[in-house]
């Protein structure tokens, strides 16, 4: 259990620059075709867009 504990607190330190990362383009979302079908029913076609704009998100396909 310590190990687990451990493996948590690595990565928890790593999420405190997960925004900047993302916004820099150095991580980007992944967005599936349910997640995207979503994205664009309620009404989040603006976030997508400037998604596409900055580079900060993927998709899975067509090379994933």
């Amino acid at each position: 259990m310590a190990a687990t504990f451990k493996e948590f607190e690595a990565a928890a330190a790593g999420m405190a620059s997960a925004h900047e990362r993302l916004a820099s383009g150095q991580i980007r979302r992944e967005y599936r075709d349910h997640r995207l079908e979503w994205m664009m029913k309620s009404g989040g076609q603006q976030v997508v867009l400037d998604g596409l704009a900055k580079n900060n998100i993927r998709f899975t396909w067509p090379l994933g």
